[in-house]
């Protein structure tokens, strides 16, 4: 009775564990992508300005400014597109919806302002 009473205890805590690993995503939309200057780069005895990419993500209240961690080859998200995202911190992790409504690799963005949307709906 001891050893299916311990059993049981072990499957209810993994289980709750393994719920706790589970994150929660939001829904949003790639609204816009502009290009703006976040760095330089000495090329020879003249400066090459560096652009990143910074894009607006809005949700059903919020909407977020965010842009990728300068890398080498940047990873381009599809304007116009759904998204699944979560946010950790200063940064977004964000999972890109397909037209076959499959998600895809989760990339790292950062989080560099957001802002609450105005309710629309009209006061009585």
């Amino acid at each position: 009775m001891r050893k299916l009473l311990l059993a049981l205890i072990v499957i209810a805590f993994a289980s709750g564990m393994a719920e706790a690993k589970e994150h929660l995503y939001q829904t949003g939309k790639i609204e816009t992508m502009t290009s703006v200057p976040c760095g330089s780069q000495a090329k020879g005895h003249r400066k090459e300005e560096i652009l990143c990419h910074v894009y607006v993500v809005r949700s059903t209240d919020m909407e977020y400014h965010i842009r990728q961690e300068q890398k080498k080859v940047p990873v381009l998200l599809p304007v116009g597109e759904d998204v699944h995202f979560r946010i950790e911190k200063d940064q977004m992790l964000i999972r890109v919806i397909g037209p076959d409504g499959k998600e895809g690799k989760e990339q790292k963005y950062l989080v560099v302002s957001q802002k609450r949307l105005a309710d629309s709906s009209p006061e009585p």
